[in-house]
């Protein structure tokens, strides 16, 4: 079972914590870069956690969109994919994802060499 928290940025960056609770907890962290073109999210990888590499690219076609909803079939890479259901989380404060997410990365940027 997996959960995320998703932020879009007008400024082009897309972040998002990801929680996996499949056998233990399995936390990862994205910073993205965004942009929408002819109803697809494409989203190329900036900084992560996961095994993904930079500049990696992942399209989203949206399937529905309203201010409460936001559901996608990934279409890049190419796959046999389910779609993805993302809920608008009402009341949280906006950049909040992306502060985290980008100060992590800036946290361990500074981390002393071994």
């Amino acid at each position: 079972m997996d959960y995320s928290f998703i932020e879009y940025q007008a400024n082009g960056d897309k972040c998002e914590i990801e929680f996996s609770l499949v056998n233990s907890l399995d936390v990862t962290l994205y910073w993205n870069k965004w942009r929408l073109e002819n109803g697809v999210i494409h989203s190329s990888i900036y900084n992560t956690t996961s095994f993904i590499e930079y500049g990696f690219e992942i399209g989203d076609k949206i399937n529905t969109l309203n201010k409460n909803e936001l559901f996608v079939d990934m279409v890049i890479p190419e796959g046999d994919y389910e779609t993805e259901y993302h809920y608008k989380k009402h009341g949280a404060k906006s950049g909040q994802i992306c502060d985290t997410v980008r100060k992590f990365f800036k946290n361990k940027s500074n981390e002393p060499t071994k």
